[in-house]
């Protein structure tokens, strides 16, 4: 996310410290919920945990606060559990969680830039609802 802006300026910090940090906190909830729901730590769901949090960031990492990064990471890890476990129960085949890790995680994490991206940041002069109907 940091080398997308093709060259160093004061957003970098930020963007690196977001997209980090959303990735934590996607393994890290992936790890509680696996252990809450298999009574044990599930590797494979916690690295697409990680995943899923770098793909829910990806669009706002410039404009949000970390502590909504760690939101972002955490809800689009929770969504990719879910949604991972509705394909197995209607028996549809995603070996690599690819739908649930960048199609659902990518929604959510589209939509966040409208519900967490600081207005300003974003410069699109859009209000809320423009900016939900937008994304």
């Amino acid at each position: 996310n940091a080398g997308s802006t093709l060259a160093m300026n004061d957003s970098v910090p930020k963007i690196l410290i977001n997209t980090n940090t959303a990735a934590a906190f996607g393994g890290l909830t992936t790890l509680v919920l696996s252990w809450v729901i298999f009574k044990k730590p599930n590797v494979p769901h916690i690295l697409n945990g990680i995943l899923a949090g770098l793909v829910s960031i990806t669009a706002s990492c410039h404009a949000v606060a970390a502590y909504q990064a760690i939101l972002i990471g955490s809800i689009g890890a929770s969504l990719y559990l879910m949604s991972s476990q509705l394909l197995e129960k209607c028996r549809i085949d995603d070996v690599v969680g690819a739908v649930p890790v960048h199609g659902v995680a990518g929604l959510w994490g589209t939509l966040a830039v409208a519900f967490f991206g600081n207005a300003e940041l974003l410069a699109t002069g859009l209000n809320f609802e423009q900016q939900i109907a937008i994304q």
